[in-house]
């Protein structure tokens, strides 16, 4: 019999990266502030996956509440995106792999493959909400007639 290779992380991360093109394609889509809304959703539903795990899991209370407190800090962000500016939403989502990685050790809540998913996913869709931000940012420096349509905040 052969060797079974087994997939790496570099491998789930790349298929996080692509299940989140859908998703960055409905944001772009979006007026801008429909968008915030469907970041921030994102991101919140992001932290309540680990809930349902914890429970799917039968995880002991204290480990349920952590991943609560987990989705206190991320509505947070989410909550400070929506009314302030889409550098929280940003730096929520380029957050949110710290969680799935450093907070969750030996994969004991999520399967690996999906820890690793969601990192790229999250990635994804943090880099995709900087480079937004900067662009807006830079269109709304230029004369109001110069402006590409869009770029409002």
């Amino acid at each position: 019999m052969g060797t079974v290779l087994s997939p790496t992380p570099g491998f789930w991360m790349f298929l996080g990266v692509l299940l989140a093109v859908p998703y960055l394609l409905v944001g772009r889509w979006l007026s801008p502030s429909a968008s915030r809304a469907w970041w921030a959703g994102g991101l919140v539903v992001a932290a309540l996956v680990y809930i349902g795990l914890a429970l799917a899991r039968s995880a002991p209370p204290l480990a349920v509440g952590f991943e609560v407190g987990g989705v206190a800090v991320y509505g947070a962000l989410a909550a400070l995106g929506l009314r302030r500016d889409v550098g929280w939403l940003a730096a929520g989502w380029l957050l949110h792999p710290v969680w799935d990685v450093g907070f969750h050790p030996g994969f004991a809540l999520a399967p690996e493959a999906y820890v690793w998913a969601c990192v790229g996913f999250n990635l994804a869709v943090g880099i995709e909400l900087v480079v937004t931000r900067r662009r807006r940012r830079r269109a709304a420096s230029l004369p109001s007639g110069d402006r590409p349509p869009g770029s409002e905040s």
